[in-house]
């Protein structure tokens, strides 16, 4: 059995992956919008009012999130592939998830660049601080699950010729 990886697709489950953990971040975030006003401004009083978690427990929820988003991102994508008997693909969604997963521990998700741009999006439709977080979350949700089923279909298109 010869191990041919589809490079192709790994860059494409990667990017989807990519942008549906950034999606499931941003969710995370407008969900708890008032303790991350809280500690973007630096009122501690503010924060320890809203929440018995300390800061570092706080932040961790959303490296968690991202982290179980990717998991079940590869989860669903390894239980497509086994479905249509795709052994050989899982290799390469295992791949992409590694790439991705390696991102987070390099601070790509938490970059000011990358997250300006991320955020740019709901900036443009209010300021209203939840709403843009929500706006964000499902767009490059949305986004992720898209790029992620384009991959797929392309790839058993291909297959099948």
């Amino acid at each position: 059995m010869s191990l041919i990886l589809n490079f192709k697709n790994i860059a494409l489950e990667s990017i989807g992956l990519l942008f549906l953990g950034f999606g499931v971040e941003k969710l995370k975030v407008a969900s708890q919008s008032e303790e991350y006003l809280a500690l973007f401004s630096l009122n501690m009083e503010k924060f320890k009012s809203l929440t018995s978690e300390t800061i570092g427990s706080f932040t961790m929820q959303s490296s968690l999130w991202r982290f179980g988003a990717l998991a079940v991102g590869l989860i669903l994508i390894g239980l497509f592939k086994l479905w249509k008997k795709d052994k050989k693909g899982i290799w390469d969604s295992l791949i992409a998830f590694l790439l991705v997963f390696s991102l987070i521990h390099l601070g790509f998700f938490g970059a000011t660049f990358t997250n300006s741009i991320i955020n740019f999006i709901g900036d443009i439709f209010t300021e209203n601080f939840m709403v843009q977080f929500i706006i964000n979350g499902l767009l490059w949700s949305a986004i992720g699950i898209g790029i992620i089923f384009f991959a797929l279909k392309k790839h058993y298109t291909q297959q099948n010729l």
